[in-house]
């Protein structure tokens, strides 16, 4: 058998309809059910990162409207006098 030959019975074997692979009887309730779960633990994760994102933000800015951070804090000391 040659290498072409070889080839070519390896893709027909691939391309051929086989028989459906028997599945034991209670997987598809099993998978479903643990899907469930991933879904409903991805859910309550993402909404516990929101929560926690917007408290941030909240904080953030009742912090940043008590503070002023953006304002020049005033000087303890006056300039110097010149020119007297």
């Amino acid at each position: 058998m040659s290498g072409a030959n070889r080839k070519e019975v390896v893709l027909r074997g691939l391309l051929e309809p086989t028989l459906p692979v028997a599945l034991p009887p209670g997987l598809v309730p099993q998978t479903t059910a643990r899907g469930v779960r991933l879904r409903r633990g991805r859910r309550a994760a993402r909404a516990a990162l929101w929560t926690v994102l917007a408290t941030a933000a909240a904080l953030f800015a009742v912090w940043a409207w008590a503070v002023h951070p953006w304002a020049v804090p005033p000087t303890d000391m006056t300039p110097p006098l010149e020119g007297w």
